[in-house]
């Protein structure tokens, strides 16, 4: 069995470990034809996924034929050292270097193409609200709530100390005034935060909130934090929830131009499966 897609050959081996990984995501299917039904299925998902890949790295050499060579070593170093603080056994030999460098470089292409594609600063919020308003069933804002949070470096606890007791003490245009008067204070007015997206400890505090209600000092990531509870969501404002809806449709996007660039893509080569 191969894969031949132009000069490219897919061994056997090959599509033997896509099909593998591709198991993993069809685990749950049911099928009336048994095993070897859902052995068809998974190795016919494998061969789509590697012509896509094909594909995908075939356009992106196409578009960008040089990447520069300082983003290249930029995140070969950044993967060395994820290595060498993980203590991952080490593929940084002399003689692998060039492979790993390639397959950055690759990489790097790929990013650009997708970002291409499907990138967010190029989408206007009236495409996002379109998007939206067709596909509200893919959104559930019960899981979301609104803060206010006000962040710092930990060199200003004594700042931060005095924003939290004037938020207490419902001072807050003297709280604003510390905040506005500190560079290293960050204001976020209306944060939209969804559990499981940040450390269990900082959300078994904010959001047990009431609404109105202020957090202490929390020290997380290097920084010290206080969310005020704002609101929960239920039928949310678009200009509040456009920081998670525009990501979304991003991505549904980059995924519909890749559908039509593989439909195109499988006129244009010969791709042989052989047993």
């Amino acid at each position: 069995m191969k894969l031949v897609v132009g000069d490219v050959i897919f061994s056997k081996e090959t599509i033997m470990k896509k099909w593998d990984e591709m198991k993993n995501k069809l685990v749950g299917l049911k099928s009336k034809k048994g095993a070897l039904e859902f052995e068809r299925l998974t190795l016919e998902c494998a061969k789509e996924d590697l012509i896509k890949n094909v594909m995908l790295f075939n356009e992106a050499n196409r578009k960008f034929h040089h990447v520069d060579y300082r983003e290249v070593k930029k995140k070969y170093l950044e993967i060395k050292q994820h290595f060498e603080k993980e203590k991952i056994p080490n593929v940084f030999h002399e003689g692998n270097d060039f492979s790993i460098k390639e397959n950055i470089e690759n990489y790097l292409k790929l990013s650009k193409l997708l970002d291409e594609w499907g990138n967010e600063k190029n989408l206007s919020d009236e495409e996002a609200k379109q998007f939206y308003d067709k596909n509200r069933s893919l959104f559930d804002w019960e899981d979301f709530y609104l803060f206010e949070h006000v962040s710092c470096g930990v060199g200003d606890r004594l700042a931060m100390e005095e924003v939290f007791f004037s938020l207490e003490s419902n001072k807050k245009a003297q709280a604003m005034s510390v905040i506005k008067s500190n560079q290293g204070f960050k204001l976020v007015e209306n944060n939209l935060i969804q559990k499981g997206a940040l450390q269990s400890e900082v959300e078994a505090i904010i959001f047990r909130l009431k609404e109105g209600e202020n957090s202490k000092i929390i020290s997380a990531h290097n920084e010290l934090h206080i969310f005020t509870k704002k609101s929960d969501l239920n039928e949310p404002d678009f200009q509040l929830i456009k920081q998670v809806v525009r990501p979304v449709y991003s991505q549904h996007k980059r995924e519909a131009i890749i559908k039509e660039k593989l439909s195109e893509f499988k006129t244009k080569v010969e791709i042989v499966f052989q047993s």
